[in-house]
């Protein structure tokens, strides 16, 4: 594989298999180390970015954020993962299902940042029931700049917002990512768009099972097109 394959095999799939869907071996009252620093409203978290994609730096030893001009932080291991999944962890990078008595639900890798690859990742959707009923996939949508985009949530507290009583055919449901991206590309949250279709493709079982000539093709670069 040439080095430019090999750069677009690391952008799709910044993680090995072997770092996919990972429990890890703490418990989560467990604690950890971050850093983060306050900015207004919002929090700067101290990550690593793959291209688009972003990892957040947890280490056990606090030395570590020190070396990097940072401040580390005490965290639980569920809280860590109810804010990422993706991390950074002793530096390697992994895609994080839970730890000994905690498994998240949070659907993002990195929220803002794109959704967590798995094709069995739950997303909460406002979902036609009578259609449903019908064996056709009708989820409420928004049209961004033209684009359909499924209306999104890690919860259904999310969803409330866009819950209209006067369309009772619409309820709250959970869909598995695989099953959504079949019909929608992108979804729609707080103000931001995610690619659907990209998560489930660059999921653990997309990467297994992809045959040769796929593999093939999507590993190679624009510049060898």
């Amino acid at each position: 594989m040439s080095t430019e394959d090999s750069n677009r095999r690391n952008w799709l799939f910044p993680v090995s298999s072997d770092e996919m869907d990972v429990v890890l071996p703490v418990n989560w009252h467990e604690t950890t180390y971050i850093a983060y620093e306050g900015d207004g409203d919002g929090i700067n978290w101290f990550v690593s970015c793959i291209k688009d994609k972003m990892f957040l730096e947890v280490n056990d030893d606090p030395q570590y954020f020190i070396d990097h001009g940072k401040e580390p932080r005490v965290m639980t291991w569920s809280a860590v993962i109810d804010h990422f999944r993706a991390i950074r962890y002793n530096n390697v990078l992994m895609y994080v299902s839970g730890c000994n008595n905690y498994l998240t639900d949070n659907i993002f890798a990195a929220r803002g940042n794109y959704i967590y690859p798995n094709e069995t990742t739950l997303i909460h959707v406002l979902l036609h029931a009578g259609d449903y009923s019908r064996q056709t996939l009708n989820c409420k949508t928004l049209d961004i700049d033209g684009q359909e985009c499924v209306i999104l949530g890690n919860s259904a507290f999310d969803l409330i917002g866009n819950f209209d009583f006067q369309e009772p055919d619409y309820i709250f449901a959970k869909i598995p990512l695989g099953v959504l991206a079949v019909d929608y590309h992108y979804g729609w949250m707080d103000g931001c768009i995610y690619d659907l279709q990209l998560a489930a493709a660059t999921s653990k079982s997309s990467l297994i099972n992809m045959p040769a000539d796929v593999r093939k093709e999507v590993f190679k670069s624009k510049e060898n097109k």
